[in-house]
């Protein structure tokens, strides 16, 4: 059997490079990165419903339903479920989890997987239990740059003020995953160093992971495979490497923005390393409450309208919900 190393998790805010360091990794000949699969926010609360993992039937029905997800559906190439529950060597989501990845890892001859998606920050206590050696390497994008990013997804906050503070959510619940684990298991990475120093920085990530590092890395966009991110993502993730793909605020954001977006996110902006440019305002209650619930309203409703991938991740949830409440009932009559 290919032997499987400690994993790792992408962390981070959305839009600030995860999908491009995971695409970068993915191309290392002995490591392995999916797309996000959103396993731990999809099972987390419903595990009751699988439970005795002891049980190899229950076991084989939660594996079954994690692939049907429509993320792992996604996943190439694709995963067989015999294979997986010939690499669950344990009892627990854990080891179920392990053995979906590992898995998927080593039908492509490698040894090391990691995972990013970008809601596991959500569910940090459920993340820290299920892997309490993982290593984590968190990507930081100037929250500007990511506000603008944000907005144009099909998915996530509609506005400037929304968008930034969605970003300073996402980047403290990282940083309150480094300051849980011992130094040797964090290793916090900037998205324009990323940029300018590709080779140093995936260098240092190598190191960090305890791999050599190798020069495929660089070359990622020659993988054609298309990524299920947004169309505008996906089509970025198939060219080479953008240096002038940072900073972009200060070409394309009003006065007005930049100081809305420092004055909300200015003290998160200044941990990461960014300066400020603008004067910080006191917002009031009433300005917070017009900015975080009525004006992003219209855009918000005309994206959930438009988001089909948004719209088959809900029904695959509520399938999920239905079922556990189902097995809840019967169990208890």
């Amino acid at each position: 059997m290919t032997q499987t190393l400690i994993p790792f998790f992408i962390i981070g805010a959305p839009r600030s490079g995860t999908s491009l360091l995971s695409r970068m990794l993915n191309h290392h000949d002995d490591i392995a990165v999916p797309f996000e699969t959103d396993i731990i926010k999809n099972f987390h609360g419903i595990l009751s419903a699988y439970e005795p993992l002891s049980n190899t039937c229950n076991q084989r029905r939660l594996v079954e339903d994690i692939l049907d997800l429509p993320t792992m559906q996604d996943v190439t190439p694709a995963i067989n479920i015999d294979n997986v529950m010939a690499e669950i060597h344990g009892t627990h989501f854990q080891d179920v989890f392990e053995g979906i990845l590992n898995s998927w890892t080593h039908l492509q001859g490698k040894h090391l997987w990691g995972e990013k998606s970008v809601t596991n920050v959500l569910f940090s206590d459920t993340l820290l239990d299920l892997f309490p050696r993982a290593k984590y390497i968190h990507i930081i994008r100037d929250g500007r740059d990511v506000s603008m990013s944000l907005q144009r997804a099909p998915f996530g906050p509609k506005t400037t003020f929304t968008a930034a503070l969605r970003w300073r959510q996402l980047v403290e619940l990282s940083f309150s995953i480094r300051d849980r684990v011992p130094d040797d298991q964090y290793l916090a990475l900037r998205y324009e160093d990323l940029l300018d120093q590709p080779k140093q920085q995936l260098q240092r990530v190598c190191d960090f992971l305890g791999e050599p590092y190798r020069k495929s890395m660089l070359r990622f966009s020659e993988n054609n495979t298309p990524y299920p991110s947004d169309p505008v993502n996906d089509a970025n993730l198939q060219k080479a490497l953008m240096p002038n793909n940072k900073y972009k605020w200060k070409r394309l954001l009003l006065k007005p923005e930049v100081e809305l977006i420092e004055s909300a996110v200015g003290p998160t902006l200044k941990k990461c390393g960014y300066s400020l440019s603008t004067k910080q305002r006191p917002l009031s209650d009433p300005e917070i409450f017009y900015r975080k619930f009525v004006e992003p309203l219209p855009a918000k409703t005309i994206a959930m309208l438009r988001n089909k991938q948004g719209h088959e991740k809900a029904l695959a949830k509520l399938k999920l919900l239905l079922k556990w409440q189902w097995a809840r009932l019967t169990h208890s009559s």
